[in-house]
């Protein structure tokens, strides 16, 4: 079963812990979106767009092919504990990233974005312009891999833990 949300306020969808969308996540919301999603195989986005976007999935969180997520002047919070997080196509455009997951993977091919607290086993991230980070935001992960055409600075962080390879 696929979900289509269309708001020019709110959206909270986060209400329902045993909401089970199997389909795609699609979205136009105004302001915050937020879902929280028990399928445990994968909670898949389609196009998003929103003021703000709150994920929580118990299962990994991927893209349908050549679709966006544009939350590109709000905060992205995706939580998916222990599992995979894949944001990475083409026409994504984020503001601030926060995330929880196992690897983690955020593409912005617009501009740069800010992260905020990440918590990862492996943490990717792209972006056609700068990367930042939020002064007292940490990231905790064992290997980083940052590319940006424009400077990356994650010095906000004054905890930021990388144990592995950066």
């Amino acid at each position: 079963t696929a979900l289509d949300v269309t708001s020019t306020g709110n959206a909270n969808l986060a209400g329902g812990t045993a909401n089970d969308i199997s389909g795609t996540v699609t979205g136009s919301v105004t302001g915050t979106f937020s879902l929280n999603n028990a399928n445990t195989t994968q909670t898949q986005l389609g196009n998003i767009s929103a003021g703000n976007l709150t994920l929580t999935s118990t299962g990994n969180v991927t893209q349908a092919g050549s679709t966006s997520v544009n939350v590109s002047s709000g905060v992205t919070t995706v939580t998916a504990t222990g599992k995979n997080i894949t944001l990475a196509n083409t026409g994504n455009d984020f503001g601030t990233v926060v995330a929880t997951g196992n690897n983690v993977s955020i593409k912005d091919t617009v501009n740069g974005f800010t992260v905020g607290n990440v918590t990862a086993g492996n943490l990717t991230l792209n972006a056609a312009g700068n990367i930042g980070q939020s002064v007292g935001a940490n990231i905790t992960t064992t290997a980083l891999d940052v590319t940006s055409t424009g400077n990356a600075n994650l010095a906000g962080g004054t905890a930021n833990d990388i144990s592995g390879t950066v």
